[in-house]
């Protein structure tokens, strides 16, 4: 479901939904993010869930992850994704230690200053 590249990396996925426009302000704040992590041993995704009626090809994911000037990759129809993270509204933020286990999961969007800390907690700094 996840490249192999995020092996023994920390993970950010970012669940929204663009039937939901107020989700998408999850895409800035994960770019935010990724930018202040320079490069370093994190990986962000993007999880679009819950397309919008008659938008198969995700067209409207698409265009709400351009708007947002995102440049992490993009996992369209994520709702299998979603389930097993147990998430029950969007947007939704998963962060994910090298180990593999969840080590800090947000119900709605982080402020840039929450997310750094659970990032850096999840990679034991």
């Amino acid at each position: 479901l996840f490249p192999s590249t995020t092996l023994f990396r920390s993970v950010v996925r970012g669940f929204w939904a663009p039937v939901i426009r107020s989700s998408t302000g999850t895409l800035s704040v994960l770019e935010a993010a990724k930018k202040d992590a320079g490069g370093s041993d994190v990986s962000f995704f993007g999880v679009a869930c819950r397309a919008m009626p008659g938008d198969a090809g995700g067209a409207a994911a698409k265009t709400a992850f351009a708007d947002a000037k995102a440049t992490y990759p993009l996992l369209l129809e994520g709702d299998a994704a979603a389930a097993d993270y147990k998430v029950r509204g969007f947007p939704s933020v998963a962060v994910i230690g090298p180990d593999g286990k969840v080590a800090a999961f947000f119900e709605s969007t982080p402020t840039a200053d929450a997310l750094k800390a659970a990032i850096a907690a999840a990679k034991g700094k």
